[in-house]
């Protein structure tokens, strides 16, 4: 009896136990649902459509408007020209403006046109005469330049002297307007000996002329700056003040016998 109340061993493992429902089990986890692709992820990740173009985002284009839009707010940088102010000054500003923004001729006759301004924003009048830039800069020119005034300027530079209480900056700097009105276009030796000696001898001081030159200035730069060095030595004195005759008046006249 104890013999047939012994169990008998279990019967070897051919694949029915435990390693056939390990190798056998089906993926899905037994219940025969198929596993979602997008189980686990992030919902924002999930609900994100598949991207195209190897996955690279594009980039918006900008609107077709947007260089008119730069131009515009260069063109209130640009400033405003009414014809009082000195034309070619504008007409400097307005080039390197060209250059720096690389505008192309539609671009540069708008920003010249809202640039005008008073007597000068009369010649946008005349539509055909003013659509082109080139021909509305002549038509400036023409108007408000100084063509044709070389010598005019030329005769205020030769007889331009020193006021009572200016200074050496202000005198220097009324004749480089008046060289580069006189004598336009790029320096040379020459303009610049011609606009140091139109300093020197506006400075209506023989003796302070003569000390400047003995220094050889090249250049009315380095006139100016030695006038400047000599006045300073000199204790700053200013055309305003009398000046003191010279000794050979100071002498008392001989009675006579």
């Amino acid at each position: 009896m104890q013999g047939s109340n012994r169990k008998s061993p279990d019967p070897p493992d051919k694949g029915n136990g435990r390693d056939k429902k390990q190798g056998n089990s089906p993926p899905d986890g037994g219940d025969g649902r198929k596993p979602d692709k997008d189980e686990g992820k992030t919902p924002d990740k999930a609900n994100k459509p598949p991207a195209k173009d190897g996955g690279k985002p594009k980039m918006a284009s900008p609107p077709a408007d947007t260089k008119h839009v730069i131009s515009s707010y260069v063109s209130n940088c640009l400033g405003r020209y009414d014809g009082t102010t000195c034309l070619e000054t504008f007409l400097a500003r307005f080039d390197r403006r060209v250059k720096y923004m690389g505008w192309d001729a539609e671009d540069q006759q708008f920003n010249l046109s809202v640039s005008l301004d008073g007597v000068a924003g009369q010649i946008l009048w005349d539509t055909e005469a003013c659509s082109m830039v080139e021909i509305t800069i002549q038509l400036l020119r023409n108007r408000f330049g100084n063509v044709n005034q070389q010598e005019r300027f030329r005769a205020e530079l030769k007889s331009r002297k020193r006021k009572p209480g200016e200074s050496l900056q202000e005198l220097y700097q009324d004749v480089c307007r008046l060289m580069s009105l006189a004598y336009p276009g790029p320096t040379s030796d020459l303009s610049n000996i011609v606009g140091r000696d139109a300093f020197l001898e506006a400075l209506c001081d023989n003796a302070l002329r003569v000390r400047i030159l003995e220094k050889g200035p090249p250049d009315l730069d380095e006139a100016l700056r030695i006038a400047c060095q000599l006045e300073a030595f000199d204790g700053g004195t200013s055309t305003d003040e009398p000046r003191p005759p010279p000794a050979d008046k100071q002498r008392s006249p001989k009675k006579s016998n």
